[in-house]
């Protein structure tokens, strides 16, 4: 129903499987990142809060930056290097061996990497979410896979310890400002199929003050807003609905009671 009310084809703020919308500041870390593959950096490091669309930019710059003679391996999220080194494997579609230890593993992979170089071709690895692994030093270890410089490292992470990886390019995604938000917005409504304004000027500021132009809460806060304000069946969506919606994800806490709870002479509160 909240569909039709807006002319829409399908929901534009999907949880998941959402098209790539095309703002300033993911352009631009797509772009850094394809650099980065194309000129042979040994290590880049990609920082993005929660949120920001670090998975759909990696995503992204790896369709774009393919060309004939690189091979690309990608892991999401992992843990430690036995996970991370066998979703590399699979990735690279390399035969199970016999003996799955990680030595084996290990060495499937620094073939791989030297039959990739004597075929003059590269090689890169790209992990998301890498600030999960338990031991850090593992993403420099994969750079031991070829003695050449034909290994590149794309470490996708959240932001921590700058040094982490002093001698890393390094990449920064930022969040959206009041424009770029809507602009992304209205590309999202575009691809969903309405391209007449749905938000007023004054809910455009709201949705970006209180998400901080972070993409995914602004997903989330527009689609509620969206399904609130087509139940009331309003021809656009106000701030005062904004605040709605954001209340009803965000309620209020419980006040703090200090000292004990007094009782009145009839036993109430």
């Amino acid at each position: 129903m909240w569909l039709r009310h807006w002319n829409l084809i399908r929901d534009p703020f999907p949880a998941q499987g959402g098209s790539y919308v095309a703002t300033p500041p993911h352009d631009e870390a797509v772009a850094r990142v394809v650099h980065a593959v194309r000129s042979g950096e040994r290590l880049a490091v990609v920082r993005a809060g929660s949120g920001l669309g670090k998975s759909m930019v990696l995503t992204r710059a790896l369709s774009e930056a393919r060309i004939p003679g690189l091979r690309i391996a990608r892991a999401d999220a992992p843990p430690d290097a036995a996970s991370l080194h066998a979703q590399i494997a699979r990735s690279l579609r390399l035969r199970p061996a016999h003996d799955p230890s990680q030595h084996h593993i290990w060495q499937s992979l620094t073939d791989a990497a030297r039959l990739i170089a004597a075929q003059r071709g590269r090689l890169v690895i790209a992990v998301d979410d890498a600030h999960l692994l338990a031991d850090r030093l593992d993403l420099d270890r994969l750079l031991c896979l070829d003695s050449g410089s034909t290994v590149t490292i794309l470490s996708f992470e959240r932001p921590g310890d700058d040094d982490a990886h002093p001698d890393a390019f390094s990449i920064r995604l930022d969040p959206l400002t009041r424009t770029e938000s809507t602009a992304y917005l209205a590309a999202k409504l575009h691809l969903a199929g309405r391209d007449t304004p749905i938000f007023s000027p004054a809910a455009m500021t709201r949705l970006h003050a209180l998400t901080a132009g972070v993409p995914r809460r602004l997903d989330r806060l527009a689609g509620l807003a969206l399904r609130d304000a087509a139940v009331q069946g309003q021809p656009l969506v106000t701030e005062g609905r904004v605040e709605v919606a954001f209340r009803e994800t965000h309620p209020a806490p419980l006040p703090a009671w200090g000292g004990s709870l007094m009782l009145g002479a009839e036993g109430t509160w």
